[in-house]
């Protein structure tokens, strides 16, 4: 993918990002405006479930320790509700338990604390090739074969996720 077809696809999307600590949340919010221009940020866990419920969000970037619910209880929840949106969990903790959770529930990025610009640029991009690869309708057959075209587009989609899953549904029912 060029750097523009990156960058532009990254600029459109709708980021929800959910930190309870102001100062991080503006540090990290002015890094993420220079990604995206649609950044809506939530204080907790409960904000960012009805930010979720009445907004179009593409990626959802979150804290796991805040007070109340944390942010493995929020991944849970929208995970009931969506589970192909891209999440991004940002945490100053090192908790195998977290990260084994974060696993389980198909996060797309783990970083620690304090962020690293080239970690968060990596992990976009990683991101944008599964948004780009998501929204991908596969073209007709053509004479019982796949367009060649789809070769380029599932060999992105096994660069971009560590654990690709595709969903096959025909005429004898769906398979996996």
């Amino acid at each position: 993918m060029s750097e523009s077809n990156y960058s532009n696809i990254l600029e459109e999307i709708t980021i929800l990002y959910v930190e309870d600590d102001t100062e991080t949340a503006k540090h990290v919010s002015e890094t993420l405006l220079l990604f995206s221009k649609n950044i809506l940020i939530a204080s907790n866990t409960e904000e960012a479930y009805e930010f979720f419920i009445n907004n179009d969000i593409h990626l959802l970037i979150t804290d796991i320790e805040m007070p109340g619910k944390n942010g493995i209880s929020l991944i849970k929840k929208i995970r009931e509700r969506n589970i192909s949106i891209p999440i991004i969990v940002i945490t100053a903790f090192t908790n195998n338990e977290y990260l084994i959770d974060c696993l389980n529930l198909n996060i797309h990025g783990y970083i620690q604390k304090p962020i690293s610009y080239n970690k968060l640029t990596e992990i976009f991009r990683k991101t944008v090739k599964y948004l780009n690869i998501s929204n991908f309708v596969l073209p007709p057959f053509k004479n019982n074969r796949l367009n060649s075209s789809i070769d380029s587009v599932f060999n992105d989609w096994f660069e971009s996720t560590d654990n690709p899953i595709f969903v096959i549904k025909g005429t004898g029912g769906i398979g996996k």
